[in-house]
């Protein structure tokens, strides 16, 4: 199995090495097969960890180091298995990696397709991020996917981010005919405006949004928009002149905004290399808030398998609107075929100058444990729906009919067709989900909240 170690800082930062062997050996004395500098990277030890290849996949073993090794920000107790585009740490703020690899296990999913990535460092020496855009990690995204000893395989396209998942077979709630060809439609809009040039786009997005107040005409939607338009946030990083958009996040209290644990743990990311991270009131590009403190639910795997999702962002100052989050009994009454409304910011749209969020009308499709699997109504936290999502939707809320928050939208499916010219990517309607709220209730418990 080929393994391959991008050196993501310490005194080797930006050097690559692809190794095809069983063992790999990191630390600071030189005969490791990945050996830092004895003398600038000294948070690392002597012989502080090993990559051991065990049944197609990649194990990291701490070897008794002096300051640790880190998984994505959790400490290895012994041993740890590690999905491809995993970072692993030698000392808490010593030497970072990335490891990618090609797992060979028959029949699985890869077990990461989605790996956060930072903006790419400006090469000033500052450290800085530099004026790259999130969306590129979609590509990344699909490059890693490719390669696959299968023709068919499923990953989870997290909005600008991705996180893989299997599958199941779907039960979709039947929806009138007018409302299914209206979908279609926005999607296709949806896409040209992906790669529409910027003259273009105030006129596709006023197709859009004809189509999602048409979506909403005899529904809860009108009324569930209007009331929650002022509390959602476009969360940015902001580098020198420059600030892009990757998130949506919503409020939830007077300094605390919910959003996804994979956007915080890109904005983790962005900060450590110099961004500042921001939310901008939707509508309001004038209404904006410096982020001073964030976490994430335990239990969440950054660039692994889905599994809990869900984050908060806390902000200086006060919010000036509120969503509400569903009770117990809302949230747990969620069955398949009812109607949903997620409220983001996708793709190109997130743009911190005109923060304007869409509305979308979907349905429930399925509600499941987080690995896919039926169960008890206290189990079953991941909802399937078919509400459109893309890069930047990640952290949208979705709302019941009431207008009461029932999930976080996190990500959405798409499958990989191998063929003979290469490699294709497409989205699977229908099959997008989120995190339902009661995760935001353990966020909250673990927060002392």
């Amino acid at each position: 199995m080929k393994i391959l170690v991008e050196i993501l800082s310490g005194s080797r930062a930006g050097e690559r090495r692809e190794l095809d062997q069983s063992v790999i050996k990191m630390g600071r004395h030189p005969s490791n097969d990945i050996a830092f500098d004895p003398e600038r990277d000294r948070d690392a030890s002597s012989k502080h960890a090993e990559l051991r290849v065990e049944g197609g996949r990649v194990v990291v073993y701490d070897l008794g180091s002096a300051n640790g090794t880190f998984v994505d920000g959790r400490k290895v107790v012994g041993s740890m298995p590690i999905p491809s585009g995993t970072e692993v740490e030698l000392g808490f703020g010593g030497p970072r990696c990335r490891i990618s690899y090609e797992a060979r296990t028959a029949g699985v999913v890869p077990a990461t397709a989605y790996s956060p990535r930072p903006l790419a460092a400006q090469n000033d020496g500052a450290g800085k991020v530099g004026q790259g855009t999130v969306r590129m990690m979609i590509e990344e995204a699909l490059r890693r996917a490719r390669g696959n000893e299968h023709r068919w395989r499923l990953f989870a396209v997290v909005g600008a981010l991705v996180a893989a998942g299997a599958v199941a077979a779907a039960v979709v709630a039947l929806r009138p005919r007018g409302d299914s060809a209206l979908r279609k439609e926005m999607v296709r809009v949806m896409e040209q405006q992906h790669t529409a040039a910027e003259a273009d786009r105030a006129e596709l997005q006023k197709r859009l949004d004809e189509m999602a107040s048409r979506l909403g005409k005899g529904a809860a939607g009108a009324s569930v928009a209007r009331a929650n338009h002022d509390a959602l946030y476009l969360v940015t990083v902001k580098t020198g002149g420059a600030e892009d958009g990757f998130c949506t996040a919503f409020g939830t209290s007077k300094d605390r905004l919910v959003t996804n644990a994979h956007c915080v743990h890109l904005a983790e990311d962005y900060r450590r290399r110099g961004g500042q991270i921001w939310v901008v009131q939707n509508g309001h590009p004038e209404v904006r808030f410096a982020v001073d403190k964030m976490r994430r639910i335990s239990g969440f795997l950054p660039g692994g398998g889905i599994s809990p999702d869900v984050g908060w962002l806390r902000v200086v100052g006060s919010l000036p609107a509120l969503a509400t989050l569903a009770a117990p009994a809302e949230y747990r009454a969620v069955r398949t075929g009812d109607a949903m409304f997620s409220y983001g910011f996708p793709g190109r749209l997130a743009d911190a100058d005109a923060p304007e969020a869409t509305f979308v009308e979907g349905v429930v499709g399925r509600v499941t444990t987080i690995d896919g699997r039926a169960g008890s109504v206290a189990d079953t936290r991941l909802i399937q729906h078919s509400a459109f999502s893309s890069g930047g939707t990640s952290g949208s809320p979705i709302f019941n009919a009431a207008g009461k928050v029932v999930a976080v939208n996190t990500g959405g499916y798409s499958e990989t067709v191998e063929t003979k010219g290469g490699s294709s990517s497409r989205s699977l309607a229908g099959y997008n989900f989120g995190m339902r709220v009661d995760l935001v209730e353990q966020l909250f418990l673990e927060s002392g909240d």
